[in-house]
């Protein structure tokens, strides 16, 4: 029950995501040609770095779950947790370097800062449900 509650927040936070890149897209559309082009290139740097970041977290995480859920070996089950550990900094550094500090500046900074805190939360609980569902034994 908990793994299917996890991959469902993790397909609602997908779809949160995608639903703000959108927007972010049609904002940054619309500001073409209004702001100036090194604005319009930082804006869209980030655009890209955090789906990119959202699609490997997304991936790396729900491979985890599901190698974690059925693979017994609890050796497996801790590398997976680890891996899923080291995708937490890229995101850490995101939301905290690039999105909080510039997020009431545009619409589109508060889309990332939105996506980046989602991706952020669903790590987070992901590390915790592997640790409390799979790792928390005896190392064996």
């Amino acid at each position: 029950m908990g793994l299917v509650r996890v991959l469902l927040l993790w397909s609602l936070g997908c779809a949160i995501a995608f639903t703000l890149d959108k927007q972010s897209n049609k904002l940054w559309h619309k500001r073409h040609g209004i702001i100036d082009e090194s604005t319009l290139e930082i804006d869209r740097t980030d655009l890209d770095t955090t789906k990119k970041h959202f699609k490997v977290t997304a991936s790396i995480n729900i491979g985890a779950l599901l190698i974690a859920a059925f693979v017994p070996v609890s050796a497996i089950r801790w590398l997976v947790t680890i891996g899923c550990g080291m995708v937490l900094a890229p995101v850490f550094y995101n939301v905290f370097y690039n999105c909080l500090k510039k997020s009431l500046q545009s619409k589109i900074r508060l889309f990332l800062t939105i996506t980046c805190s989602v991706n952020l939360l669903l790590i987070i609980y992901t590390l915790n449900y592997l640790y409390w569902g799979y790792l928390h034994k005896v190392f064996v």
